[in-house]
């Protein structure tokens, strides 16, 4: 089956809401950074957040185990992000379990970050995926608790300014 056919199958499950399909369809995103903007390109940062939320069928676990891969590309990882954020405005996931989960990705980002930063490496993915989490709560959500829940991320200066202006 070609990448094309694949993106249409993805774009009718959810469009159905064939919840059958969830943990499949989240694992399809399961490659690594390189791999990822080649197989996937646009659908990845633009449709796999919706195409996920679309097909959710109320086990949040294959979701943040994709989140929470550090060898899965940083897209795909923030797809998630914005996920379960769009299932929270709908009501699917309770402030709590996303709480929870929220929590679990700033921990593990902070200590990706401490682990690159002992390398001498960049922290620009953990930034990226940081940002995106701010971004959700801060803009999306609206959500006073995850603010103060993940300003630990700004205060390790973890934040895309390119992404997300905040001056």
């Amino acid at each position: 089956m070609r990448v094309a056919e694949v993106f249409w199958i993805l774009y009718i499950a959810a469009s159905l809401r064939l919840t059958e399909t969830h943990a499949d369809g989240v694992r399809l995103f399961t490659n690594g950074e390189d791999d990822s903007l080649e197989l996937w390109d646009d659908l990845v940062t633009e449709d796999a957040k919706v195409i996920m939320a679309d097909t959710f069928a109320g086990d949040t676990r294959a979701l943040e185990a994709l989140a929470g891969n550090p060898a899965v590309g940083i897209w795909n990882r923030g797809a998630v992000i914005h996920a379960l954020a769009i299932l929270r405005r709908r009501g699917v996931v309770s402030l709590e379990t996303l709480t929870e989960i929220y929590a679990r990705q700033r921990d593990l980002l902070l200590s990706e970050a401490r682990v690159a930063k002992g390398r001498g490496e960049s922290c620009e993915n953990v930034a990226i995926l940081a940002t995106a989490l701010l971004m959700v709560a801060g803009l999306d959500l609206r959500e006073p608790s995850l603010r103060a829940l993940l300003w630990p991320l700004v205060e390790a200066d973890l934040w895309d300014e390119t992404i997300l202006n905040w001056t």
